[in-house]
Order: structure tokens, then sequence, then C-alpha cells
């Protein structure tokens, strides 16, 4: 069980039980995310200095 402050949100399973999420299953899943401020993210992302992006599997 994967948890964060004392409460389960989620769970690790093997790739070979499961290897498809339904559209409907997914978007239940999602309503229980936490909605952010993008300009914000942004705005973070750039004091810390992450300000392009770049591929982490380029050389």
């Amino acid at each position: 069980m994967l948890t964060r402050d004392g409460h389960a949100i989620g769970r690790f399973i093997p790739l070979s039980e499961r290897t498809f999420v339904s559209r409907s299953e997914f978007d239940a899943g999602s309503r229980m995310v936490a909605s952010i401020d993008l300009d914000r993210f942004r705005a973070d992302q750039e004091d810390l200095g992450v300000s392009t992006l770049r591929d982490p599997h380029s050389l």
C-alpha cells in the first residue's frame, strides 16, 4: 500500500496483473487529484532554475 500522510493513495501491483485502465476508471481516479495553479507552478519552476524543458533520455 502506498500512503501519504497516513492516508492510502495507491497500491503496487505487478504489471502483468493489469496493463490497461479504461477512460472511466482514469477519470474517476483523476477526480481525487488536487488541481494545481499552472501559472504558480511555472513560476515556482522558474524560481528553482528549471525554466526549460528537456528530454531526460537525450544525450
